[in-house]
């Protein structure tokens, strides 16, 4: 675990921050990149401005999910801490599809070069989650299981649920969440980059992305230990990854069929 980079009496630089930035910008750069190869009229500008309504909206989400609709404001303040991708995601597909409209090209195209990029940016930045101990794991007793030190989110919340003495050095032994969902977007990558080379219909990318990430992230949020469950042993987020599984699968067999229908 390590938090924080840098840590002087002028600047503070912490480890997640670091691996977010380097994520969006690294994410960003061969998303264009793939777009301008299929010519699909997605360009740095459109995906900067993508980007900033994917942080408003991920933004937006996390005040809604944690604190109160009140301080919804608050979504603009996009370099505080507090970021739910669901919002994120719903941000930078309103984002792009309306530039595309204005610009008058196709959004689908463009929607699906892109998104095997987000998968690999969320993996990315989800070694800075681990570096940072946050979205830890369930206590297990598991071979890879991790534990993270006194003074860190996870055992601050052991204390409170009485899992482990305030005076231990160590929480108790957890599935490492954050590496799960690492090791499962960067397989997302690959599946979606393969899927690209093969789409049989505009779109095709980008209901996978939705389909493939559901499922990963319903699997996870079973060994999450930070989120609390509210519905059927269910946490909110574990409820909109199967809704956003089932439509994307309801999606993909309509989208094959009528892709069949069309072969002459």
């Amino acid at each position: 675990m390590c938090p924080v980079l840098l840590n002087s009496s002028h600047l503070v630089i912490g480890t997640y921050s670091v691996l977010l930035s380097f994520a969006l910008v690294l994410s960003t750069a061969l998303a264009v990149r793939e777009a301008e190869r299929r010519a699909t009229g997605l360009t740095y500008g459109l995906a900067l401005c993508t980007l900033a309504g994917a942080l408003v909206g991920a933004r937006a989400f996390w005040i809604l999910q944690f604190a109160h609709p009140s301080q919804l404001w608050r979504a603009l303040m996009i370099w505080s801490p507090g970021l739910v991708l669901y919002g994120g995601v719903a941000g930078g597909i309103a984002t792009v599809a309306i530039g595309l409209r204005i610009r008058r090209a196709p959004a689908l195209p463009a929607m699906d070069a892109a998104v095997p990029y987000l998968a690999l940016g969320e993996g990315i930045a989800r070694i800075g989650c681990f570096l940072a101990g946050c979205c830890w794991g369930r206590p297990c007793v598991l071979p890879w299981a991790v534990q993270f030190p006194a003074g860190s989110l996870a055992h601050r919340h052991q204390i409170e649920q009485g899992l482990v003495e305030a005076g231990s050095a160590l929480a108790l032994p957890v599935h490492p969440t954050q590496l799960y969902m690492m090791s499962g977007l960067i397989l997302v990558f690959v599946l979606l980059k393969i899927g690209l080379a093969r789409s049989p219909y505009p779109g095709f990318v980008l209901t996978a992305y939705l389909f493939l990430y559901g499922g990963l992230r319903f699997t996870v949020e079973a060994f999450r230990g930070d989120s609390e469950r509210v519905f059927a042993s269910m946490t909110v987020s574990q409820m909109m990854s199967l809704a956003m599984f089932v439509l994307a699968a309801g999606m993909l067999a309509l989208g094959m069929r009528r892709s069949r229908c069309s072969v002459p």
